[in-house]
């Protein structure tokens, strides 16, 4: 640095595009409140829907709706792998299932963990209808689905991957 350069000083050697810029023990320092940064946004077809009922395993709802549903509606539940999530699988192992619904007017819900990032498909409550843990929470998905559009209550499937894939072997167990 050159001879004079201290804490926050900026010196700018020429003023050509190649200009050299040097700074020396600059410390910074944020003296305003604390600030969580805003929650990415979703990708376009991608809702999260806040308030679908019993939610014992404090999962979160995502849901994609095509613009033109059957009549009445399948539903299809897409599970993420650990570590994973709705948007992963939205946009990842799962966008072939989002093509799908826009051609056959289906419904998908992709629900999500929070921490730890694996379904719960082993606990005694998870492994019981109505036991509570995921499956209830998935399963009151589902029903806000049926409360809310035209569904077939004979179509409703699911999927996953990796621990969403054990959990698509926990709800087909517990709800047939």
């Amino acid at each position: 640095a050159p001879t004079g350069a201290s804490a926050l000083t900026l010196y700018v050697e020429g003023a050509s595009a190649t200009s050299s810029y040097y700074i020396d023990d600059i410390v910074m320092t944020y003296l305003g409140e604390e600030q969580t940064p805003p929650p990415p946004s979703l990708p376009d077809g991608l809702e999260e829907v806040t308030d679908f009922g019993n939610n014992p395993g404090n999962l979160k709802m995502f849901i994609h709706v095509p613009d033109q549903l059957a009549n009445p509606a399948p539903i299809l539940v897409v599970s993420h792998f650990c570590g994973g999530s709705a948007t992963a699988m939205y946009g990842g192992y799962g966008a072939p299932y989002g093509q799908a619904s826009e051609q056959h007017g289906v419904i998908i819900i992709f629900p999500q963990t929070q921490d730890p990032q694996c379904f719960d498909v082993d606990s005694n409550e998870a492994l019981v209808r109505g036991g509570g843990s995921d499956p209830v929470s998935i399963r009151s998905m589902i029903s806000h689905v049926q409360s809310n559009y035209t569904t077939d209550s004979n179509k409703i499937f699911a999927t996953g991957v990796s621990s969403g894939a054990m959990m698509t072997n926990v709800l087909l167990a517990n709800y047939p």
